[in-house]
């Protein structure tokens, strides 16, 4: 409408970058399609500014250079949601694409305050996000922790109960009440703890004095054994809050018994193997059988062919900082999640992964993650800033296409 437009030198060439940085960004699959769409729109505008302001190119803090940055940056866990949600997050990035594009002067001032107000809604909701993804990792050790107490716990029982026969009320107590007792200290001291040993040698304790002591050592032995382990029973069971009264019941009712075998009188106290209920109370997980390689699927067999390169990959999980952003193949569903390694889980081995609001999407084993990094199913989202790396692109672009024109011309 204002006729043909002259050009100063240069600006050609500033046309053509500004051209390439925007068709880069189209197709960097780092950003989420709608995102992409949403900077791209802001073609025109930085057009005009990369015109007007040079420095556009060389300043790190250009408010039009940072306001693309920090919409990348913030963006870099959106996922679209379905068709019936309306995704308040691209909302608010709509709406500040509009204001640069909507306003009346070509000024750097609308760059600034969309900036102030991005990073304004930016701090809001990652703070909001902070707190729910610390409470989803809390809560994914505590319930990892827990679980490898159960299991430590099954496993101890398991080995002195296993095809054994004893007194009902021995093995009710060991089952109802000893196993809480054995998981709380467990959870609070560890495995290696003094606590522990002594709570897992009350059981090896309380299964032999409920056994038949022919010989006058073992029988002098028990009888300098039940008081200390009496003592070690009723503090154990403090732990569990049990009701006094309760307590005292059970631990009369034990003593009871031994006093049976005290006084040689086992054969009046009737023992029972474990009913099919307690058997299930302490069976251990099954270990997965080994398949035939006409067995295995064709997943399964991929996963034996890559297990030697295995080992750089395990190396890499390792050290991935936690906070790392990355794209995550679904196979089961036919999917792609965007998801953000939260923590690492010790007790069991394990990486936990959140959405963008904090809320846990993946919980993978060690081995699982490194395999899936391995095999392409999981590829880290590159975090560097939006600008910073599409320039790179182009530069890297530009020389290789001189190099190619100085060969064709050689």
């Amino acid at each position: 409408s204002r006729g043909q437009m002259n050009l100063r030198p240069g600006d050609e060439d500033v046309i053509n970058v500004v051209a390439m940085f925007f068709d880069i960004i189209l197709d960097d699959r780092n950003l989420p399609l709608e995102i992409q769409a949403l900077v791209s729109r802001l073609q025109i505008p930085i057009l005009k500014i990369a015109l007007k302001d040079r420095s556009f190119f060389t300043d790190r803090k250009h408010s039009a250079r940072q306001l693309i940055n920090e919409i990348a940056r913030a963006s870099i866990g959106w996922e679209s949601s379905s068709k019936d949600v309306q995704d308040a997050w691209i909302q608010q990035i709509s709406a500040l694409v509009d204001q640069v594009l909507h306003n009346p002067s070509d000024g750097i001032e609308v760059f600034e305050k969309c900036l102030e107000e991005l990073r304004a809604i930016v701090q809001r909701e990652e703070s909001r996000s902070a707190k729910l993804e610390r409470r989803t990792s809390e809560k994914a050790v505590a319930d990892a922790r827990t679980g490898k107490a159960r299991d430590m716990v099954r496993h101890v029982l398991h080995e002195r109960l296993e095809n054994r026969s004893l007194p009902v009320d021995i093995t009710g107590f060991l089952l109802e009440d000893w196993q809480q007792v054995l998981q709380i200290v467990y959870l609070k001291h560890g495995k290696d703890s003094p606590e522990w040993i002594d709570a897992v040698q009350s059981v090896d304790d309380l299964v032999w004095s409920v056994q038949e002591h022919r010989d006058d050592k073992s029988r002098a032995r028990l009888e300098r054994l039940l008081p200390e382990l009496e003592r070690r029973l009723a503090a154990g069971l403090e732990l569990t809050r049990s009701n006094a009264e309760e307590v005292r019941a059970r631990l009369e009712s034990i003593r009871a018994i031994q006093q049976k075998f005290v006084m040689a009188e086992a054969t009046s106290v009737a023992v029972e193997p474990l009913t099919p209920a307690q058997q299930q109370q302490i069976a251990l997980s099954p270990n997965p059988e080994q398949k035939s390689w006409k067995e295995m699927t064709a997943v399964e067999r991929q996963k034996v062919q890559y297990e030697a390169l295995m080992f750089e990959y395990l190396k890499r999980v390792d050290e991935l900082p936690l906070g790392t952003w990355l794209l995550y193949d679904d196979l089961r569903r036919g999917s792609t999640r965007r998801c953000k390694l939260a923590t690492r889980i010790a007790e069991t081995q394990s990486f936990v992964f959140v959405n963008r609001l904090g809320v846990q999407v993946y919980e993978k084993p060690r081995k699982a993650f490194a395999y899936d990094l391995q095999m392409g199913h999981a590829r880290v989202i590159e975090d560097k800033p939006l600008y910073e790396r599409t320039i790179e692109l182009i530069s890297a672009n530009l020389r290789k296409m001189a190099g190619e024109t100085a060969d064709g011309s050689a």
